[in-house]
């Protein structure tokens, strides 16, 4: 173990002097360290630059050192001419070393006396040297201890804070606020399917991810979904972003909370929202074991009311959560011109369900369920901007989320009875909508404004507007199930185009090959296809079987 000779500086200051009083102002002196620094080399006027050069060769040839000597040792060296008695003191002290204090001189310097003394007084001012150089680093290492426990008990301070808020956040919208407040930055939470349904704080909700806006967002989601907190850096838009994922019962991530880095740093930022997210993930189960029984009781509820089923206790049931079923209604039936999957339907649910909440005014809640794959929904009014314009958003929005809706509207109704009847009326709209002929010119309409169609709706009576269609059309519509012919979809482009030529063309045949099929459908069906009378019930019983094969409303 050695001591730095910066600590034992004004040790060789003093062991410098001593020297010098027993020796005289002849004597020459240097020190030579352990570490062979020069930093706390001693100041002695008659140790010249190339004595000290002549001297240190000497020793070295002598074989000499300093971190090995521990004994006072007298020299004779010759080739320090002027200088050729020397004496070396080793500045020890149990075993710690700093150097050796080497003296030379004309003359035998230090007499027996004067050697004792010095090395005494050079091994006991080590020890001061060292004790005091224990203190200094304990003294240091204390002021640190201080330093990291204060800054510890600050942060402790700092977070107990923090959970005090979170405390009292009896929903996951306090809890984003409280966090966000005192983060003193946006903060937002987000479902894996990357809606943000939680936001709080300047544009918070551009914190959350889209794994389309670059590589690194999509490499992310898949880390913190698998578990882990994760740091965006910063945009021009937006700030540094810490990513958590909120975790389940079951360890699956239920969702992301995520955070701008503000002013209390990243790592800060990255604490708060590990303590948070186990709030948020309770609330969030809580939430959806809650939403889950609500909406199990509209879709009864809504059952019972388009079924209209005798039930007494269907207008208090209705509010409890939070409808009122003697107020105006307006019905929207809300279908996927395509065949979807549940996830899309409980998309398509969740769309209608917000834009129906901000059309109306009313004090009362939408209600809003699945019924034969159809999304219906009893509006309440007043509805300010229109039941139409409420259907063209909900298209809109549809259409950019991927998917081709239609949306019938029924009439205004109250109470039980008349609601049942005004949403199978939007049934019927919505169902009519998927027919071509009606459907390629409009996605929304109501019931009023589908002419014939209205007309033929009477869902009491839809047997009978099936046995219509299958007396003008049965026999064409058994013949090509037999033959695996398609002599019913000619007849329907027959009407369409109203000319033979364009018929041909729209079926990609030609027009003798046409003029064939015209043939046996007369020969089939047993009547003319160019007689007025018959052209308007066959083509009405083509209508009729385009609407659900004529079986009235799903």
């Amino acid at each position: 173990m050695s001591v730095a000779p910066s600590s034992a500086a004004w040790l060789l200051d003093v062991l410098h002097e001593v020297v010098h009083a027993h020796t005289g102002s002849g004597a020459a002196c240097m020190f030579l360290p352990v570490d062979d620094s020069d930093s706390a080399n001693i100041s002695c006027p008659a140790m010249t630059a190339e004595l000290r050069t002549e001297l240190a060769r000497a020793l070295a040839d002598q074989g000499l050192q300093a971190d090995e000597q521990r004994e006072p040792a007298r020299l004779l060296l010759p080739s320090v001419g002027g200088h050729e008695h020397v004496v070396v003191v080793p500045v020890v002290f149990g075993t710690i070393s700093a150097g050796v204090l080497v003296t030379a001189a004309p003359g035998a310097p230090l007499g027996k006396a004067g050697l004792a003394r010095v090395t005494e007084l050079a091994g006991r001012g080590l020890g001061w040297v060292n004790a005091a150089t224990d203190t200094a680093d304990a003294l240091d290492t204390a002021r640190e201890d201080r330093t990291r426990v204060a800054r510890e008990l600050d942060e402790t301070r700092m977070f107990l804070e923090l959970q005090e808020r979170l405390v009292g956040a009896r929903t996951t919208t306090e809890v984003v606020a409280a966090l966000s407040e005192w983060l003193g930055a946006p903060v937002a939470v987000q479902l894996p399917n990357m809606i943000v349904i939680e936001a709080r704080g300047e544009n918070a909700r551009d914190l959350g991810l889209t794994p389309e806006r670059s590589a690194t967002e999509h490499e992310v989601l898949n880390r913190v979904a698998a578990g882990g907190t994760r740091v965006l850096p910063a945009t021009k838009r937006l700030p540094a972003r810490v990513i958590t994922p909120i975790c389940g019962g079951d360890g699956e991530a239920v969702g992301f909370l995520l955070a701008g880095v503000g002013e209390r740093g990243r790592e800060v930022t990255r604490r708060a929202l590990s303590v948070s997210q186990g709030l948020i993930a309770y609330q969030m189960s809580v939430r959806q074991e809650i939403e889950a029984s609500v909406a199990t009781l509209r879709q009864r509820l809504l059952a019972d009311v388009l079924e209209n089923r005798p039930v007494d206790n269907v207008a208090t049931r209705a509010a409890k959560l939070g409808h009122d079923l003697s107020a105006e209604h307006i019905p929207l039936a809300v279908g996927l011109r395509a065949p979807a999957s549940d996830a899309a339907r409980d998309r398509l649910t969740r769309l209608v369900d917000q834009h129906c909440v901000h059309a109306s005014t009313a004090a009362v809640s939408p209600l809003i369920g699945i019924t034969d794959e159809v999304v219906m929904a009893l509006v309440p009014a007043p509805l300010p901007a229109g039941a139409a314009a409420l259907g063209r958003a909900i298209h809109t929005d549809a259409a950019e989320a991927g998917m081709d809706v239609v949306v019938g509207i029924g009439p205004a109704a109250t109470g039980t009875v008349s609601l049942s009847a005004a949403a199978t009326r939007a049934r019927w709209a919505e169902q009519v909508l998927h027919d071509p002929a009606v459907g390629a010119g409009t996605s929304v309409a109501h019931i009023d404004d589908l002419g014939i169609y209205a007309l033929l709706f009477d869902h009491q009576r839809a047997g009978e507007l099936h046995a219509f269609a299958m007396r003008w059309l049965g026999p064409l519509l058994d013949y090509d199930r037999e033959h695996r012919s398609e002599l019913v979809p000619t007849l329907r482009a027959l009407f369409a185009r109203r000319s033979l030529t364009d018929a041909a063309a729209a079926l990609h045949i030609h027009i003798s090959t046409l003029k064939y099929r015209v043939g046996r459908i007369e020969a089939i069906l047993g009547r003319s296809v160019e007689d007025w009378d018959n052209i308007f019930h066959l083509e009405l019983a083509l209508r009729v079987l385009s609407v659900n094969g004529g079986a009235g409303p799903r």
